[in-house]
């Protein structure tokens, strides 16, 4: 059976190691992640431009 209380200890336990390290060293990828969301549209009729506007914020 599940356990609900035991995912809300490991929830917790994740927050706090996602605020003291993960966001920290890997902040990029959500950053990325989020980039993407906001600007990818599969179903635009010109492909070309809606993947480099998503692709824009990842050069480095």
């Amino acid at each position: 059976m599940f356990d609900k209380n035991r995912l809300q200890e490991i929830l917790v336990q994740y927050k706090k190691d996602f605020s003291d390290y993960v966001w920290s060293n890997e902040r990029y990828k959500w950053v990325a992640v989020q980039n993407f969301q906001d600007n990818w549209d599969v179903n635009a009729e010109n492909f070309a431009p809606v993947c480099q506007k998503a692709a824009h914020y990842l050069r480095v």
